[in-house]
C-alpha cells in the first residue's frame, strides 16, 4: 500500500521529535518551527514566530550568536554542529545541527535541528568542580598534616621550656626569698614571672589553630569519623568557650542563656569545631563593625533542641545568607569558605541540621537543631 505524505503528516514528524526544529533565512527571520520550539521560546503558537527575525524573540547576544553561525553554515557550504547557551527563557544549552537549506545551487536559508542538553552540560560542570574540590582537599589535606606535624615539635619543645621556666622561678623564690628584697630583683621577676603562662596561652592558640585546620583538611570526611555519644549541651559549651583563645576582653562579648539543659548525641571535638567556628567568625565581623555582642541560647522546642548562636554586628544579605554553607565560599578577606560548610556536615552527622536568619546591617543567629535523645 502506497504511504501518502502529505503537509499533515509532515508536521505531525515535527512535534513528535524529541528536540527543536526550525528554519530561517539567511537574514535570521523565523519560516518554520515545530511545538517544541514553540513552548520552550515561551509562545503558544507558530504564528506568533513565523515571520519574525531572531532579533526580535531573543535576547541580543543570543541572536548574534544564531546568525554567526548560519553564516558559519552558509560559508562552508556544509552542516555544522555545536553547542550553543540561550538565556532568552532560562538559562539552556543545545546541542545544535544547522544544514544549509538550498534552491538550485544557491544557499537561501538554514533548517535547524536542535536537542536540550542542560542537564547533562550542569551533571559535567559538577562533576569538573567536585573533581576540583576534591583535588583542593587532597592538596590542602597534605600540607595542612605537614605543616601540623612541623610545628607540634617545636610547640612540644616551647611548652617543655615554659612549664621549666615557671619551676625554676618558683623554686628560686622559695629556696631565696632574700633576694626578693631587692626592690630592682623584686621588679625584674615580677616582670619575668608572667612569661610561662604567657607561653602556654600562646602555644594553646597554636594548638587550636593547628586542630581546626587539620579539621578543614578533612572536609567530608568527618561523618565517617565521628564516635557519638549521649553529652549535655551546657556542658559542651562551657568546654568550647573555656578552651577558645579569646583575646583581650573578647570574654565579655558572650552571653550564654541555658533555658534547658539538654542531652544530644555528639563528639565532643567536632561539636567545639562548630563554636569555635561561630566565635571566630561573630567576633571578626564584630571587630570590624565595631559594634555587636554574642548571644547564646539553649532550649528546647516541640520535637527538637536547639542552639541559637546569634551576633548583632553586620548581619547578612540575602545573597550571602544563600551561599552561605556552600563549600569554599567566605565573606571574610582571608577565608578558606570551609567552616561553614564543614559545620553543616557535623551537624548532619550529629543527625541534626544549621540554619542561619539574619537582617543586614543588625544581627546574624545561626540555630543549630539537635534531636531528642531518650
Amino acid at each position: 500500500m502506497e504511504m501518502k505524505f502529505d503537509e499533515e503528516v509532515f508536521v505531525n514528524l515535527l512535534n513528535t521529535f524529541p528536540g527543536h526544529v526550525f528554519w530561517m533565512d539567511m537574514s535570521g527571520v523565523i519560516l518554520g518551527v515545530n511545538d517544541a520550539q514553540v513552548k520552550d521560546l515561551g509562545f503558544t503558537h507558530k504564528k506568533e514566530l513565523i515571520g519574525k527575525n531572531v532579533k526580535e524573540v531573543c535576547t541580543p547576544e543570543a541572536a548574534a550568536e544564531i546568525l554567526k553561525n548560519n553564516q558559519d553554515v552558509f560559508t562552508s557550504q556544509r552542516t555544522v554542529t555545536f553547542e550553543e547557551y540561550n538565556n532568552s527563557f532560562g538559562e539552556k544549552y543545545y546541542q545544535v545541527y544547522k544544514m544549509p537549506l538550498k534552491s538550485g545551487d544557491t544557499i537561501t536559508g538554514v533548517l535547524g535541528i536542535s536537542l536540550d542538553i542542560t542537564d547533562k552540560k550542569r551533571r559535567e560542570e559538577l562533576e569538573i568542580k567536585t573533581k576540583a574540590q576534591e583535588r583542593a582537599n587532597n592538596t590542602l589535606r597534605f600540607w595542612a598534616s605537614a605543616i601540623a606535624h612541623e610545628l607540634r615539635s617545636p610547640l612540644l619543645s616551647l611548652a617543655m621550656t615554659a612549664d621549666g621556666l615557671g619551676y625554676i622561678l618558683n623554686k628560686l623564690q622559695a629556696d631565696h626569698p632574700e633576694l626578693f628584697e631587692n626592690p630592682l630583683i623584686k621588679k625584674r621577676m615580677n616582670q619575668i614571672k608572667p612569661v610561662p603562662d604567657m607561653f602556654a596561652r600562646v602555644i594553646k592558640d597554636a594548638n587550636n589553630f593547628i586542630d581546626m585546620t587539620l579539621m578543614k583538611s578533612k572536609y567530608g570526611e568527618e561523618k565517617g569519623e565521628m564516635k557519638l555519644e549521649k553529652v549535655s549541651i551546657k556542658a559542651m559549651l562551657e568546654n568550647s568557650l573555656d578552651t577558645y583563645p579569646f583575646r583581650e576582653n573578647g570574654r565579655n562579648l558572650v552571653h550564654v542563656d541555658i533555658q534547658d539543659n539538654f542531652e544530644f548525641m555528639g563528639e565532643e571535638n567536632y561539636f567545639r569545631h562548630i563554636i569555635y567556628n561561630l566565635t571566630k567568625n561573630a567576633i571578626y565581623f564584630i571587630k570590624k563593625a565595631r559594634k555587636g555582642e554574642i548571644f547564646i541560647t539553649a532550649k528546647a522546642e516541640k520535637d527538637k533542641n536547639v542552639l541559637i548562636f546569634k551576633d548583632t554586628s553586620f548581619g547578612m544579605s540575602k545573597e550571602v545568607l544563600e551561599n552561605l554553607f556552600q563549600p569554599f565560599y567566605t565573606r571574610s578577606q582571608n577565608g578558606t569558605g570551609v567552616g561553614l560548610s564543614l559545620c553543616k556536615n557535623i551537624m548532619e552527622g550529629f543527625g541534626g541540621s544549621i540554619s542561619c536568619e539574619a537582617v543586614e546591617g543588625e544581627f546574624s543567629a545561626f540555630s543549630l537543631w539537635f534531636r531528642r535523645v531518650a
